[in-house]
């Protein structure tokens, strides 16, 4: 059960902005469970900022830039509806610290929601050495977040969402040869205000050992496609975030697993900002 975890933690924590409240692997169960609820707690440093297309290389921040801290609060919960339809959710808690020259600032706000419907596509009736099982999902992003057009502070440290609806549909494939784990999250979306398309994308993989932990590694992408805002076009936006997690089964349906995901290792970046973020994530998951 270990390698079901990669994807889900490192991804359900943003620390920049880029396609935020549309994490790579929504509120999805991927095991033989029958439901599964979960806390995770992530904080992150926003260290550099790249530039819009074609306008340089990114800048990391030094002691004279605005230092941005994140914390991201967030309970999951996945319950099947019948063998194999399932539904699930997601709900945000973020808090914001921004300190400049000048004035420092620290805001709680509850983040952009999220409902997801999955179907088990391709079950695993019987062992394949080559035959993935994968699930299909819609979700749906609610703008329950307060957008940058909204912000009452000075330094915008109550934005915690991007303001507008999002659908997405996307499948997870998961194969597993004994000790070692592989995953691929493809995710396709749409928000409603501006027409713009977001993608992402993951690839992760994993050892388990000793039959209590396992490490793993994933890279994920995440595109926003250009907004038409007025009369003008913004930017389009690109992030990488490189992962690594260690998880350790506390007993037979309980999990804690340690995550960090690193935006500056890849790229290229384009149109956002760059964060390092460490998450620690307890599950629970229920038998059939």
């Amino acid at each position: 059960m270990l390698f079901l975890f990669i994807s889900f933690y490192l991804h359900s924590s943003h620390a920049a902005p880029c396609c935020a409240g549309s994490s790579a692997l929504p509120s999805l169960i991927t095991g033989d469970e029958s439901k599964f609820i979960s806390l995770s707690v992530s904080t992150g440093t926003v260290v550099g900022d790249a530039a819009g297309a074609g306008k340089g290389l990114p800048v990391f921040r030094d002691s004279e830039s605005n230092q941005e801290y994140r914390r991201n609060i967030s309970i999951n919960f996945a319950s099947l509806i019948s063998d194999r339809w399932q539904w699930g959710t997601s709900i945000p808690v973020i808090q914001n610290k921004i300190t400049s020259i000048s004035r420092q600032e620290t805001n709680t706000q509850l983040g952009d929601v999220s409902f997801t419907i999955g179907y088990e596509t391709i079950p695993e009736w019987e062992y394949s050495e080559w035959k993935p099982r994968v699930y299909t999902f819609a979700q749906w992003v609610v703008p329950t977040g307060r957008e940058m057009a909204h912000s009452q502070s000075a330094l915008a440290s109550d934005v915690s969402g991007l303001g507008f609806h999002q659908i997405h549909l996307g499948a997870v494939a998961i194969k597993r040869w004994s000790n070692w784990d592989t995953n691929l999250v493809l995710k396709l979306g749409k928000e409603l205000s501006y027409a713009s398309t977001l993608l992402s994308a993951s690839l992760g993989g994993g050892y388990s050992f000793a039959d209590l932990w396992r490490v793993g590694m994933s890279l994920d992408t995440q595109y926003q496609s250009p907004m038409k805002v007025m009369d003008a076009f913004t930017s389009q936006k690109l992030v990488w975030n490189t992962g690594a997690t260690v998880t350790y089964l506390v007993g037979a349906n309980s999990s804690l697993i340690l995550g960090y995901s690193d935006q500056t290792l890849f790229g290229p970046a384009i149109n956002t900002t760059l964060a390092r973020t460490a998450n620690l994530a307890f599950q629970q998951r229920f038998e059939r």
